[in-house]
């Protein structure tokens, strides 16, 4: 050891007894920070075996250091044990060996917190901090102090083989104290790149506005959840601010879009007695500024309500679904991309819906990057570069963002031509994040889709395996028996364009990947237009009147029926009989029937019996097409007098027969006498 080094260490010491401070053990000896027993141990669990304390960053500065600069470490220690620490420093920690590949990025990123071993800075006094002093000499449970730890990049000794310190590097902070452990007691890692000046990594990073949907109808509203999106510090809004970054493109989900324009101009919230006025007017108007002013070459939609169309992609509603974003004609001319999140898609979905015809699939199935099926452009992001960086936790932005630019850094490296990598941005975390870098040159996704679809290089996209479920089937069942329902009411209305509309907004967001997970929820979203529904389907508003016995005088005459009609709408229908006994008795449908809403209309039918006695029929309603709704109304007909009429017609015909036998005889007479006279 030098004789720099050993004044260093014995100054180090010094100050830390001044100030109440037993050094650590291996600082007095003035040796480099040995493991500890748990240390020596390769990855086994996630958590820190020997922990008494919690230890979060709170910044790494710069993100991405220089060779010849300093880096920063700011953050919390927490005393989570049930004893009372004394002597509690915070050391400076790094291993020096680079992580030089994907394959050893990951093998950190899954590494018990206590490997690789790397050493503690301890010589100089600005290599490590102490958490207690004189003043407050001891961290009680549950108390933390604030560190801050700055360190020139030299200091830590970082270097590959060849004397080049470009890489990726695990850099951290290790918690001592005495007397409660000699080994270390707590620690937080993180990730710093510091990069080659060769190495450039080209990113396409998108800003997705989507939500789960919370409109059922014009003005109406299932909850507030959306308010609290959109409003200062809100998911939306901290989006929205990714949104106008120059280094970004923007995603809009036009459901979403057409949801806020509602709000902006008042609505009402639904409740368990009825409704009740909405209180996100202003901030829908504000965001809706504040979105307006996005620069729109920057900008694409995706399908509307961020459908599942993996999910649907068999049904035969799917591609209405799919295009429905085009009803809403602020965003009409934007580009289309499909967007399958959270690495759910099949090609064989692609190939179905190719019809739909976006300007790509953005999908975290495919590899990452740009790949094709068939003549359908993907475009493939990894969801894990979100997922921070090596443990132990807490999870912190800084280890998020300080994971991503290690990512993005050695796929770059790794590549064997430059390709642009894609982000997707859709929480506030990933948001906050982000951060550009010297190595990184940001690209906008139209024109990674136009260069894409320019050039003659085509690779065939690589399937990797799903990583979570679609829509579930349960809710699929139900989604697709209210379809079937929605059609055939659709065929009742009198004027159906307005409620087909509305039920085709109401089920292309009930397929919204954002219900993955949310059954309860995705049912009370789906009430209001079942509540629409089935009154005009099981009979309860829409029927025909029961009566008493009706009564025929003969075999045929004119018998009234009524049909009430309880529904908000106009419909249009056919009345249809059946007959218990239809040699005795008939009658015939009446067709195309129009009732308006909360109205009855009585029309004559003519029954044709041929008996006496009564008879079963079965009144019921159908669609002009046939289908039948409700439920079939019993109604007795009763055929009477037929027999006392049928022998006065024997008897009336009897008496013209002798009457005009008795008229031809007398002829017959008159004739004879006057040939005799003559």
């Amino acid at each position: 050891m030098g004789l720099r080094r050993v004044l260093f260490t014995a100054l180090a010491a010094v100050l830390a007894l001044g100030m109440g401070l037993w050094p650590d053990a291996e600082i007095a000896a003035a040796q480099p920070a040995g493991p500890s027993p748990a240390q020596t141990q390769p990855a086994q669990t996630g958590s820190d075996p020997d922990a008494l304390v919690s230890v979060s960053l709170s910044e790494v500065t710069p993100a991405v250091p220089t060779p010849d600069g300093s880096v920063t470490m700011r953050g919390t220690v927490t005393n989570t044990s049930a004893q009372t620490l004394t002597h509690v420093q915070a050391y400076t920690w790094r291993d020096q060996s680079p992580v030089v590949d994907a394959e050893g990025l990951e093998a950190i990123l899954e590494s018990d917190p206590t490997y690789p071993v790397g050493s503690r800075l301890f010589e100089l006094p600005h290599q490590f901090v102490n958490l207690t002093d004189e003043v407050r000499p001891e961290l009680r449970p549950g108390e933390s102090r604030d560190f801050s730890l700055t360190v020139p990049v030299a200091e830590l000794e970082l270097a590959t083989s060849g004397g080049d310190v470009a890489g990726v590097y695990l850099v951290g902070v290790q918690i001592r104290s005495r007397p409660a452990s000699a080994y270390t007691i707590g620690r937080a890692r993180t990730l710093v790149t510091i990069p080659a000046a060769h190495t450039r990594a080209q990113v396409a990073t998108g800003v997705e506005l989507s939500a789960r949907p919370s409109s059922v109808r014009e003005n109406l509203f299932v909850d507030e959840r959306l308010v609290e999106q959109i409003s200062p510090g809100g998911r939306l809004r901290v989006l929205l601010a990714a949104a106008e970054r120059a280094d970004t493109s923007w995603i809009i989900d036009p459901s979403l879009y057409a949801e806020l324009v509602d709000m902006a101009d008042g609505y009402s919230v639904q409740t368990e007695t009825g409704e009740k006025p909405g209180t996100g007017q202003a901030a829908a108007r504000a965001w809706l500024e504040d979105f307006r002013r996005l620069p729109v070459e920057r900008g694409l939609r995706m399908q509307y309500a961020r459908a599942d169309l993996d999910a649907v992609a068999g049904s035969e509603w799917a591609m209405r679904i799919g295009g429905s974003g085009d009803r809403v004609s602020d965003l009409a001319d934007l580009p289309l991309v499909i967007v399958s999140p959270e690495g759910h898609l099949r090609p064989e979905t692609v190939a179905n819906l190719a019809a739909l015809r976006p300007r790509a699939w953005l999908t975290s199935s495919a590899q990452p990057g740009v790949s094709w099926e068939g003549d359908q452009l993907l475009l493939g992001w990894s969801d894990d570069v979100w997922d921070g960086g090596p443990r132990p936790g807490p999870q912190t932005t800084v280890h998020v963002r300080q994971r991503q630019l290690a990512q993005t850094y050695i796929t770059a490296a790794e590549a064997a031509e430059p390709q642009p990598q894609i982000r997707i941005i859709s929480t506030p975390e990933q948001a906050q994040a982000w951060t550009g870098a010297s190595f990184v040159e940001s690209v906008q996704l139209g024109e990674v889709i136009s260069q894409a679809t320019a050039s003659r290089s085509r690779p065939a996209a690589t399937w990797i395996s799903n990583q979570d479920a679609p829509l579930s089937r349960a809710h699929l069942e139900t989604v697709t028996e209210l379809s079937q329902k929605m059609w055939v009411y659709t065929e009742l209305l009198a004027e159906p364009d307005q409620f087909w509309s509305w039920s085709m907004t109401v089920l292309s967001k009930s397929v919204s990947s954002h219900w993955r997970g949310q059954g309860p929820a995705a049912q009370r979203f789906l009430t209001p237009l079942e509540q629409r529904i089935e009154p005009g389907l099981d009979g309860s508003a829409l029927r025909v009147a029961p009566s008493s016995a009706l009564r025929l005088t003969g075999s045929s005459g004119a018998v009234p029926v009524t049909i009430i009609n309880d529904l908000p709408d106009s419909v249009r229908v056919n009345l249809a009989f059946v007959s218990d006994s239809p040699q005795r008795l008939t009658i015939p449908n009446v067709d195309d029937i129009e009732i308006g809403p909360g109205q009855r209309v009585t029309v004559t039918v003519t029954p044709k019996a041929s008996g006496n006695g009564a008879v079963n029929v079965n009144a019921s309603l159908t669609t002009l097409n046939g289908t039948a709704v409700g439920k079939p109304t019993e109604l007795f007909v009763e055929a009477t007098q037929i027999g006392q009429i049928g022998w006065a017609i024997v008897g009336a015909s009897g008496i013209v027969l002798v009457t005009t036998t008795a008229m031809r005889i007398r002829q017959i007479r008159r004739e004879k006498k006057k040939e005799t006279a003559a």
